[in-house]
C-alpha cells in the first residue's frame, strides 16, 4: 500500500495535469469559435494555439505515464519502496507546464499588440444604396449611400427635404409647412 504522502503527490500531479488540459482545450475552442473576428497579428494567435495544443498532448502523455507507473504491465503490484515518480512522468509533465506558460505569454502578447494598434477596417467596403419613397409625393425619392465608415453617410439628392422626403419645386420652409 502507498503511503499518504505519495498518494497526495500522485493526486496533485494528476489534478494539475487535468486542469491544464481543460484550460488549454477551452482556450483553443473558444478562440477558434471567434477566429473570424480575430484582428491584429494573427501569426501570434496561431502560435499560441499550437502551444496550447502541445500542452494538451503533453498532459495526456503525462496522465498515461502516471497510470503506467501506478499499474505496471508486468503483472506484479508495485511496492512502496519501488515506486518513484521518475522521468517518464516528470518529462511530459514538465513539457506540459512549459508549453502552457509559453502559450499564455503568447496570448498576452497578442492581446497587447491587437488592442494597441489601429482599429481594424471592415472587409465589406461595398456601399449600400437605400431609396426612400414618400407616400405624400409618389414621384419623389431620396437616395442614400451607406458605407461602413461613419463619415460616408450622405444623401445624393440635392433638393430640399422635409421629414426625410423630397418635395419637388418647394423651398425648405414651404416643404416643412406642407408636411403633416
Amino acid at each position: 500500500m502507498m503511503n499518504e504522502r505519495l498518494k497526495k503527490a500522485v493526486d496533485f500531479i494528476a489534478d494539475l495535469t487535468k486542469q491544464l488540459i481543460t484550460v488549454s482545450s477551452g482556450i483553443v475552442t473558444v478562440t477558434l469559435l471567434f477566429s473570424k473576428d480575430i484582428f491584429g497579428p494573427k501569426l501570434i494567435a496561431v502560435w499560441a494555439w499550437v502551444f496550447y495544443l502541445a500542452s494538451t498532448v503533453f498532459g495526456l502523455w503525462a496522465l498515461m505515464t502516471l497510470t503506467g507507473t501506478l499499474a505496471p504491465n508486468d503483472g506484479q503490484p508495485p511496492r512502496d519502496e519501488d515506486f518513484l515518480i521518475g522521468k517518464n512522468v516528470r518529462l511530459p509533465s514538465g513539457l506540459q507546464i512549459i508549453t502552457f506558460g509559453v502559450a499564455v505569454v503568447l496570448t498576452i502578447v497578442y492581446v497587447l499588440k491587437a488592442f494597441s494598434g489601429p482599429i481594424p477596417k471592415s472587409d465589406s467596403a461595398t456601399p449600400v444604396t437605400v431609396q426612400c419613397n414618400c407616400p405624400s409625393a409618389p414621384s419623389s425619392s431620396i437616395n442614400v449611400q451607406y458605407a461602413p465608415s461613419p463619415k460616408s453617410h450622405k444623401a445624393k439628392s440635392g433638393s430640399n427635404t422635409a421629414g426625410g422626403c423630397k418635395q419637388p419645386g418647394k423651398t425648405e420652409s414651404q416643404s416643412q409647412q406642407a408636411t403633416p
